[in-house]
Formats: C-alpha cells, structure tokens, sequence
C-alpha cells in the first residue's frame, strides 16, 4: 500500500521546495520549476516532529492560489456561493490538503529532471517535466501556474495525467449530486482530519503509476 502515498507525497514535498525559494517566483515558471526540482531530496519528513511538520506547511502555504484550487474544485457552483460561503469552502479544502501533508511521509526519491518544456502567457503558465526517480523509472509531472500582480502561484499539478484539481471537482460533484452543496461541506467538515478527499487522489495517481516506482 506504500506506493498509494507516494506520488502525493512527491507532489506535496515538491512544493515544500518551493517554499524555501520564494525569490524564484519572480522569474520564469519554466526555469524556476527547474531550480526547484535539482534541489537536493534527501531530506524526509518522517523524521520531522509534529511542530516541524506544521511549520513546514506555513512554509509551503505561500505557493498555492487555495482559492483558485477551491474554485476550480468546486465548479459552477462556486458562483452562487456568498462571500462567506466562498471562504469556509476554502478554509475546508486547504484544511484537507494540510492533513495530507501532515499524515503522509516518505522519503524523497526524485534523482534529476529528464526534460522541462514550458508554455507561458501574460497570466498563465504550463511547465512539463518528465522527472527520473532513484529507482530508474520516469515519471510526468505537470504544474499549472497563475500570475496575478506579478506573483506566480501553483493551482493544479498532474502526474501521470491525473489532476489533483480535477479528481477533487469529481470527488465533490459526486457528493453533490447525491446530496447538497451543504451535505458537501457537512462532509468536508467530518472528514477532512482523515484525509478523505486526498486519499481518494493517491488512489486514482496509484492506479496509473503503480508500475513507476
């Protein structure tokens, strides 16, 4: 069951990375997920405390647009949710992304980058990195970027083609449309301290990726 974590560990350890080189957001998405991914990853959060863990995602929060997440996560019904509504669905979804990371740990494996491919517009930014694990295998890991006031922040990344933002939209549709918007918060609030959103992500990135690693 080891490998279910591993791909979202990898994701999340990622953009631990990125936390410690804030200076890299001002320059180009495709360099700077370059000098993020040639660090060194030999460091392991299973040998971090409980406080280290929580001071790390302090540390990690400042390269996410949570909103943008929630907002995509959502869908169409984001638009009819006041201010208020909007904010709680935020608070809960970050909260699910940081019981993840703070319940799941494994040692860094990625060894070097294979190839980086990037596209970027005035707002939006897609970098492409097929990335080599220490086991010899390749993995495709792709992060997507928004500007806004000149400050570059993650809103989905994909490994081995399974969107992080797009299983949680079909992960919350589906609670919808059973229920409600408000039987989706009910549950978000039950459930988010076991992880249940994320663990339904390492799943579906397992099944494509079981073989990688």
């Amino acid at each position: 069951m080891r490998y279910k974590k591993m791909v979202f560990v990898t994701l999340m350890s990622t953009f631990f990375v990125m936390a410690l080189q804030p200076y890299l957001w001002s320059g180009v998405p495709g360099k700077m997920v370059e000098e993020i991914i040639l660090k060194d990853f030999s460091s392991s959060l299973e040998e971090k405390s409980p406080q280290q863990k929580t001071r790390l995602w302090k540390e990690i929060s400042s390269s996410f647009n949570f909103e943008e997440m929630s907002k995509r996560s959502l869908g169409k019904q984001w638009n009819n949710l006041y201010p208020e509504q909007k904010n709680e669905f935020v608070g809960l979804f970050t909260k699910n992304l940081r019981s993840s990371y703070l319940r799941n740990s494994v040692h860094l494996f990625i060894d070097k980058i294979v190839s980086i491919e990037e596209r970027q517009g005035k707002k939006h930014a897609k970098v492409q990195t097929e990335l080599l694990t220490k086991r010899g295998r390749e993995i495709s890991v792709v992060f997507y970027l928004l500007n806004r006031d000149e400050d570059w922040k993650i809103f989905d990344v994909t490994i081995e083609g399974v969107s992080l933002v797009n299983n949680y939209h079909s992960q919350f549709q589906s609670v919808i449309v059973r229920t409600s918007y408000d039987g989706l918060i009910e549950k978000m609030r039950e459930k988010h301290d076991d992880n249940y959103f994320a663990s339904e992500y390492e799943l579906l990135v397992s099944e494509r990726a079981k073989r990688t690693y």
